[in-house]
């Protein structure tokens, strides 16, 4: 009987059996596979090790104790950002010693009040021998200064050193005895400065703001007189004579501006161009008890008088020195003069009136240049209290959310309407007769020309309005009537049994023209408008001049737009007609004259093009030859339209002008996204000088690149469906943008567009560093300056803003998209 277990067949000759099955039925791994392996290990082995090279990877560095200690220094600063700021006040702390040994024992040196004590041992030496300082209850980290104060009649101090506090409050220093050598006590001082107040007990802190020695009120006094005088005593500097002083409040305005020893024109500061006014007396002549002082009546400065000498009045109304009907001033004014043995100087003004944010200017008369400031009122402030640092940071994170707000929303503008031109499935099928390509060329520079000078012709005619409120609400209003009655002639609301004539549609094109025209005075109108109506919300909402400013400012951009818009839509309209007069010459022209007016109109449009490009070149690089520029330019220019121009009427097919406009659009938004923000600021900064407006503009300029290649690509992705149903419709290109595209793109174009934002956020902070405002500017000064604690605090904002708009816009995509 046959075995019947199966046997492995022997390979037949010519089988090649190169590698033997394992047990589990897999082939062993090959020999050339672990080659790559050990090839690629290697190579990967020599590429890191040529990275470290040129890294300048070094060890060494990382374990020197030097540079352990800066790092240590840094990160605990950046670990205490300055955000708080206290006033510090001296806590002095002494004991008796004598120098040298007399047998005698000072009297033990008491503690503070808050737990501080010293000792000192021994408590007599001899001049050049030690003593040793030892304190307790300090608070730990804290710097005590040792001083030697010896027996004078002048207020003398010996430092000997300094000391930091240990972990325990304790700490210690020895000096050697100084030769001060007397009978009586003398004392050693250890001096530590604390904080002034908590935030359950706030004290207020008057600082010298002027130097003069004396705390001066923020307020003129409050009484029922109509003048309130203030005194203020001058602080030690040299008065030049002839010269003059301004009062100047917190917006740089001029209040008053007196001199003595001649009229004079103020040449710099905030006075310049300005005469004084001369008083007529010599204030450096009057005796200690006298003063030059303004009396008669009157509402203001210049309804008084000078005279005197006089006795002082200082911080009362002058002797016959009266009100007209009983009215307080209404601004502020010098009233008292004495630059004698006294120096003082009086400011009068409504009782209870804000001196606050005053200050005095003093001018040289001789050049009118101004020589010193002082300011009127000292500053008073609670500690603890937010620190300058944490004030300016607050100013510079908000005006870095704000620019990047405006960069978003000008690049989302201005990229919403290029993306459509950098969708390929749109401009695919955008084709055009050659005729009609060349005419709008040729008539694109006319229609430039035609709306900038249309632009200046109603520029100047606006110049009848004389810039009022009346005169600009009528000529508003006759504008706008006039172009309503031109437009209600043109369309006319009940449709026409016949079409019209001729004569008739020229004369209603040419009230199109006219209803243009009259739009455009109309604009200028409305942004003299804006200024007027700006300045008048400057002057009533004192609290919010910004937004006043604001209306002020969309009045001037406003202005600035209307000749950028009717030339674009000069050239728009001219070349659209254009285009139309192509398509009456196919129709009613020829075979052989359309050919050759397609030849010669291709040549002209062009040379224009070339001469345009030779134009751009010239400005460039500044070649100044002619013929380089121009002539060149133009020629091969016109051989390349001709070339074109007969491709195109030999195949006998329209030229494919929507790819061209396509594949130019997207190399322009590749070439601006390939350029840094932090690139194109030092540009904008040099045009519009440094601050956040320059940050403003370039990321608005990357930001349109960027988004209008993120828009045209989602365009690209759209179902097309939709897009084929409404062109089966019949429907002209605006029509399927607006029906097909439109509500297919909206979720994406906002999400795309608040992350955007979210992005600017954190590229503002960067411009900075190059000029652009923000809070970059602020971080890279106090890094420079290696204020590392100023910089943590800036740090801080920057996470918290950044984290914040990540959770808005999240939230945002989740309730839009």
């Amino acid at each position: 009987m046959a075995d019947s277990t199966p046997t492995q067949a022997d390979p037949a000759p010519g089988d090649e059996s190169p590698e033997k099955p394992e047990a589990n039925g897999r082939k062993p791994r090959s020999w050339r596979r672990s080659l790559y392996i050990l090839i690629a290990i290697l190579v990967a082995f020599v590429v890191y090790a040529f990275a470290f090279a040129k890294t300048d990877v070094s060890l060494e560095e990382i374990q020197s104790e030097t540079r352990q200690e800066q790092l240590f220094r840094i990160l605990r600063a950046l670990a205490r950002p300055d955000l708080v700021t206290y006033d510090r006040e001296d806590l002095v702390v002494t004991a008796d010693v004598y120098v040298p040994c007399n047998g005698a024992a000072p009297t033990p040196a008491p503690a503070a009040p808050t737990g501080q004590a010293i000792t000192i041992s021994p408590t007599c030496a001899a001049p050049g021998e030690p003593f040793t300082v030892t304190g307790s209850g300090y608070e730990p980290g804290a710097r005590v200064t040792v001083n030697f104060v010896p027996v004078s009649d002048f207020a003398i101090v010996l430092p000997q050193g300094r000391s930091d506090v240990a972990e325990d409050g304790t700490f210690s220093l020895s000096f050697d005895a100084p030769d001060r050598q007397t009978g009586d006590p003398q004392q050693i001082e250890a001096v530590t400065q604390t904080n002034v107040g908590g935030w359950r007990n706030r004290v207020e802190v008057w600082t010298d703001t002027n130097l003069n020695g004396i705390q001066d009120d923020p307020d003129l006094p409050s009484s029922d007189d109509p003048i309130a005088a203030y005194n203020f005593l001058l602080p030690e500097f040299d008065i030049r004579s002839p010269g003059g002083v301004t009062l100047v409040d917190d917006n740089n305005n001029v209040i008053d501006f007196i001199s003595w020893g001649g009229s004079f024109e103020a040449s710099t500061g905030s006075g310049t161009g300005l005469v004084s006014r001369d008083i007529g007396l010599d204030p450096f002549t009057v005796e200690l008890g006298d003063s030059i002082q303004l009396t008669g009546s009157g509402a203001a400065a210049q309804d008084f008088s000078w005279t005197g000498p006089a006795p002082t009045s200082f911080g009362s109304v002058n002797n016959g020195q009266s009100t007209v009907n009983g009215d307080s001033p209404g601004t502020l004014f010098f009233n008292e003069l004495a630059f004698g043995e006294e120096r003082r100087l009086e400011i009068a003004g409504a009782s209870g009136a804000t001196v606050s944010d005053v200050s005095m200017i003093f001018f040289d008369g001789t050049d009118g240049t101004q020589y010193k400031i002082i300011v009127v009122a000292d500053k008073v402030d609670l500690s603890p209290r937010l620190s300058d640092n944490a004030l300016n940071t607050w100013d510079r994170i908000v005006e870095t959310v704000m620019l990047a707000l405006l960069a978003t929303t000008v690049g989302t503008i201005l990229a919403v309407p290029l993306s459509f031109l950098a969708a390929k499935n749109l401009m695919r099928d955008v084709t055009v007769p050659v005729i009609n390509l060349s005419l709008s060329i040729i008539a694109i520079p006319i229609g430039l020309m035609v709306g900038v000078q249309a632009s200046r012709w109603a520029s100047s005619l606006r110049a009848f309005t004389d810039a009022n409120w009346i005169t600009l609400l009528i000529a508003l209003v006759a504008l706008g009537g006039g172009a309503w009655l031109l437009l209600r002639w043109t369309f006319p609301p009940e449709e026409e049994d016949e079409p019209p004539s001729l004569g008739l549609r020229s004369l209603r094109i040419a009230a199109l023209l006219g209803v243009a025209f009259l739009v455009l005075i109309g604009s200028y109108v409305v942004a003299d408008l804006l200024i007027l109506l700006g300045g008048w919300m400057e002057d009533l909402i004192t609290g919010a001049r910004f937004l006043g400013s604001f209306v002020i400012s969309l009045g001037e951009i406003t202005e600035i737009a209307i000749p950028v818009f009717s030339s674009l839509i000069g050239a728009f309209a001219l070349a659209v007609a254009a285009s139309k007069l192509g398509y009456l010459t196919v129709r009613h022209v020829s075979r052989g004259v359309l050919n050759a007016a397609t030849l010669a109109l291709s040549a002209v449009a062009g040379a224009l093009v070339g001469m345009g490009i030779g134009a751009v070149i010239d400005w460039f690089y500044q070649l100044e030859n002619p013929f380089a520029t121009v002539v060149l330019p133009a020629v091969i220019g016109a051989v390349f339209g001709a070339f074109l121009s007969v491709k195109a009427l030999r195949k006998a097919e329209d030229q494919n002008i929507g790819l061209t406009v396509y594949y130019m659009a997207r190399t322009l938004f590749n070439g601006l996204r390939s350029i840094e923000p932090l690139v194109m600021v030092i540009i904008f900064v040099v045009w519009v000088g440094i601050g956040p407006f320059a940050g403003a503009l370039a990321l608005a300029l990357h930001t349109t690149a960027a988004l209008a290649k993120l828009y045209s690509e989602q365009v690209e992705s759209i179902a097309t469906g939709p897009l084929e149903a409404v062109r089966a419709t019949g429907a002209t290109r605006l029509q399927t943008i607006i029906y097909a595209v439109v509500p297919q793109i909206v979720p994406p174009y906002i999400s795309f567009t608040m992350y955007r934002w979210d992005i600017n956020v954190r590229m503002s902070t960067i411009i900075g560093f190059a000029g652009g405002g923000g809070i970059g500017f602020l971080l890279q000064q106090n890094i420079n300056l290696l204020q590392y604690r100023a910089a943590a605090a800036q740090m801080l904002a920057i996470a918290i803003v950044v984290a914040s708009m990540d959770y808005i816009s999240s939230r945002l995509r989740e309730r839009f998209v």
